[in-house]
């Protein structure tokens, strides 16, 4: 689920002098089934984004390597290593869903963002990357209610996490639990027939807020 829109508080300082999209114009996903687009029928993720972005963007070159199942670690290991070729503008990262549900130690999610989000600062320094973070998935159809309280509260706590990783590499946090939940929460056409990942309707919800945070933050670095 990923979607969204920049957390309230304190924000990373955009120092990148990024040039969008005259750069390369490429966009480059990363991350667990909801980039991967599991549950969408009628179109890709980046499809659409695509439909909602600023019409000065112009035209790009979308690449996803992500996959469902994916952990942070996953995407560090397995999924930024098949990047190596390519030079883009804009980087989407959506991972820790998955490490939500892991038997991870304590902090390792702040351990492996923070080494997946410093490697993308370095590789790309002129690219925009937004972080999704850990998406809502306690108000998912699938999930017993009387386990939703105590995903809640680890999933807030990830995503605590994950925004000090972003604010340490200079990376903008789009905490998209705090932003979408209440829209996902007892929608149950925002949700595919898994009843635990977006709809094309609920991947239309996401796709638009991605875009206006695209906007934004680019209005931001310019």
């Amino acid at each position: 689920m990923v979607g969204i829109t920049l957390t309230r508080g304190p924000q990373p300082r955009l120092t990148t002098s990024m040039d969008f999209p005259a750069a390369a114009p490429e966009i480059l996903y990363l991350g667990d089934s909801t980039i991967a687009g599991v549950g969408a029928h009628n179109a890709t993720v980046e499809a659409a984004i695509a439909a909602y972005l600023p019409p000065d963007i112009g035209a790009f070159r979308a690449i996803n390597l992500a996959r469902s199942g994916a952990t942070t670690a996953d995407v560090l290991l397995d999924q930024l290593p098949r990047a190596n070729d390519i030079d883009p503008s804009l980087v989407i990262v959506g991972a820790g869903t998955n490490d939500a549900r892991a038997s991870a130690g304590p902090n390792r999610l702040l351990t492996d963002t923070t080494a997946l989000l410093m490697l993308l600062r370095r590789r790309f320094p002129r690219a925009l990357i937004l972080h999704t973070g850990v998406a809502p998935i306690d108000v998912a159809p699938a999930v017993p209610s009387a386990l939703r309280d105590g995903l809640r509260e680890r999933v807030e706590a990830l995503n605590g996490e994950v925004r000090i990783a972003c604010v340490a590499a200079n990376v903008c946090f789009l905490d998209i639990a705090a932003r979408l939940r209440a829209q996902f929460d007892g929608d149950d056409t925002l949700f595919s027939s898994d009843r635990l990942h977006p709809s094309d309707a609920g991947y239309d919800l996401c796709a638009r807020t991605i875009a206006d945070e695209v906007q934004r933050a680019t209005t931001l670095i310019a």
